[in-house]
């Protein structure tokens, strides 16, 4: 029995899992024929058109699956996908099929023919069955690559000037083929390949079985007011290779409404022009875009909006205001937090204002759903600290990977008399409710003179007065054992302003010790980014130690020295 004092919770067993997975996704389509599926922008008329209803899109995967299975593609293999959003209509086209021949699908940005060493050892540890490349450059790209490894199908979108032998057209159909088999697969077949988007160089591979993905899509359903019918128009703004853009899919499919894209990277303009020409109902953002969005806001009518979801970052207070500010009174927003091991796994399931963690101005994330349980530890302990305290995350639940392929990091994963846990890797604090507060990542938590400086606290309280992109990263010391030293990448005041403003409060007590630094200081012309788009901080942090390194004498002799005595003082 749970200590309600103990900062755990059990959100309640999950709901059964179906038998077929396609028969799940295509449901409601199916019993809707005419409805649209996908609505993207017509280039020609810059018009937003149905690219597929949901007639067309079952007739034509049903094509394609007879042609495959011809080919030789079987259940359980693997598709690697190299499209970008501009290609919505064949990736969902692909999703589909997938699905419709048991296959494992794995959406990958054709940018990753940039970092051939990432993509060879995508290769050589999955060994992809099928191959559906965007165009001839990704064609060639692919071919460029020294493989020892041939797949059973390869395929180009577009109109290719090198079809034959090896490539040939995705719509490439010899003639009449018979039926496909409905694949036998059950709960634990491996439905979608999702990569991390954490700060690792090297993605870690996160296998998404049909059990995760149908509690994932029933968890959102579950939200207060998510409200998915088949009269929703979802607008999806984030790359078709990141888990946002499944989730938003298949949430909007399983309903039998109808997916929207802008055809491209996320741009103000043109998804405003979106919300409003397609009549959108639902829309997903990160909180960058949001603070974009609002920034941008204009006169554009938004009215048509019934629920809005952002997650893919830490939901900070004026971010939630300023969604507030942007959307019409009548819109349910709804900030919740996930990653691509699996979401959601906290949210509110009735009307509730959110709250937001005292010191760091976060805003709650909700309860333990269904099928999920949560924990927030001591230390390095599997123990839960006491309610308001702040922990590791540890969670449990059918909505997330069991472990990533090859056995990567396997000391993340633990077993006990409960199931399978996942320590996520997250500082949080449970309030007396059981809402959730994510505070920042415990590898990046910066300890000072044995003191915790947690840098997402104080990144947003810089945020709230020098309007600008802060990053505290820790630096090894000898003395204090790490310094936190804060980039930006313009300062927007005098670093002694800055300095002021921080001491001032009682956020960090180093004084900053390890300096605040503009990126051109450190050699960089923007933000180092790994192919997840986030930043980078060993890059930052080894930056920053060359700048040190590179002062005077003189002057590290005498901060050594006032160090010393500090320490002597203490």
């Amino acid at each position: 029995m749970q200590d309600p004092g103990l900062s755990e919770d059990f959100g309640g067993d999950a709901e059964p899992c179906p038998d077929s997975l396609w028969e799940w996704l295509s449901g409601a389509g199916s019993q809707s024929r005419e409805q649209a599926a996908l609505i993207v922008p017509d280039p020609k008329t810059s018009k937003w058109t149905v690219a597929w209803d949901y007639g067309s899109l079952v007739d034509r995967v049903e094509q394609l699956a007879g042609t495959w299975t011809e080919a030789g593609v079987i259940s359980g293999d693997r598709l690697f996908v190299f499209v970008d959003n501009s290609s919505a209509a064949d990736w969902t086209l692909l999703f589909w099929l997938a699905a419709r021949l048991g296959l494992t699908f794995m959406p990958l940005d054709p940018a990753i023919f940039h970092r051939p060493d990432e993509l060879k050892s995508m290769i050589s540890l999955l060994k992809p069955a099928a191959i559906v490349v965007q165009d001839d450059t990704c064609v060639n790209n692919w071919d460029a690559i020294e493989l020892d490894y041939t797949p059973k199908l390869q395929r180009v979108c577009s109109k290719s000037s090198q079809s034959g032998l090896d490539w040939q057209a995705l719509d490439h159909v010899k003639g009449p083929a018979p039926a496909a088999p409905f694949p036998e697969t059950g709960p634990d077949h491996v439905a979608i390949i999702m990569n991390t988007s954490g700060s690792t160089s090297l993605p870690k591979c996160c296998p998404v079985t049909v059990r995760t993905l149908v509690t994932e899509i029933r968890q959102y359903h579950s939200m207060h007011n998510s409200r998915f019918t088949s009269a929703t128009k979802h607008l999806v703004s984030t790359s078709v290779c990141r888990p946002i853009s499944y989730l938003a899919c298949v949430n909007t499919w399983i309903a039998g409404g109808a997916a929207v894209f802008t055809g491209g990277a996320f741009d103000a303009d043109i998804t405003f022009r979106a919300l409003d020409k397609a009549k959108c109902t639902h829309a997903w953002f990160v909180p960058a875009m949001v603070n974009i969005l609002h920034a941008e806001m204009g006169e554009h009518n938004l009215d048509t909006l019934r629920t809005v979801f952002m997650s893919g970052d830490t939901a900070e207070a004026k971010t939630i205001e300023k969604a507030k500010d942007l959307l019409p009174a009548s819109c349910q927003f709804i900030s919740h937090w996930g990653m691509s091991e699996g979401a959601p796994l906290f949210g509110y399931n009735e009307d509730e204002q959110t709250s937001f963690e005292k010191d760091s101005g976060i805003g709650g994330i909700g309860r333990a759903l269904r099928g999920t349980r949560v924990r927030v530890c001591e230390g390095d302990s599997n123990s839960p600290v006491k309610r308001g305290n702040q922990g590791a995350l540890h969670v449990k639940s059918d909505a997330m990977i069991g472990g990533y392929l090859d056995n990567r990091s396997e000391e993340d994963f633990y077993d006990d008399a409960l199931g399978r846990w996942f320590k996520t890797g997250d500082t949080a604090v449970m309030d007396a409710s059981g809402v959730l507060y994510i505070v920042g990542r415990t590898k990046d938590i910066i300890v000072y003179k044995g003191r915790n400086i947690v840098p997402t606290v104080v990144q947003s309280y810089l945020k709230g007065q020098f309007p600008a992109e802060w990053v505290l990263v820790g630096l090894k010391d000898e003395v204090y054992g790490e310094i936190p030293a804060l980039v930006v990448d313009t300062l927007p005041f005098s670093k002694q302003e800055v300095l002021d403003y921080v001491k001032q409060s009682d956020i960090e007590d180093s004084g900053l010790k390890g300096g605040i630094h503009e990126l051109k200081e450190l050699g960089f012309e923007g933000w180092p980014y790994n192919s997840s788009n986030k930043i980078q901080k060993l890059e930052l942090i080894e930056a920053v130690e060359r700048v040190r390194k590179g002062r005077g004498r003189e002057q590290v002799f005498c901060e050594e020295l006032c160090d010393i005595a500090l320490v002597i003082r203490d």
